[in-house]
């Protein structure tokens, strides 16, 4: 069976790992978003 796979919604970077998949945003990706709203928050 194939693994699933999908790309980032913001940089289009392949994605498989299934937290990613399920949010369609990439880990790194997803790490810069939640510093961007850490930083707006201060």
């Amino acid at each position: 069976m194939a693994s699933k796979k999908t790309r980032c919604q913001i940089c289009g970077h392949h994605i498989w790992a299934p937290k990613s998949v399920e949010r369609g945003i990439g880990p790194v990706c997803w790490a810069r978003l939640q510093e961007e709203g850490a930083s707006e928050e201060a």
